[in-house]
């Protein structure tokens, strides 16, 4: 097989990805800790907890 390397040029570097900011971080550790409560404890108490909850602070 016949490679021509004349043309070749090196590859783009790697751009870094941005990072998240503080309150970035913040979020995303509180949206993963209520998922996983709700993970935990959601089979255990039932939809009927979390609708008298619901209806307690927003109803």
């Amino acid at each position: 097989m016949f490679l021509e390397y004349r043309n070749w040029r090196p590859p783009e570097p790697i751009k870094p990805t941005p990072r998240l900011s503080k309150r970035g971080e913040r979020v995303l550790m509180w949206v993963l800790a209520v998922n996983f409560a709700m993970l935990l404890f959601g089979p255990l108490a039932g939809t009927s907890v979390f609708q008298g909850l619901w209806a307690l602070v927003f109803g």
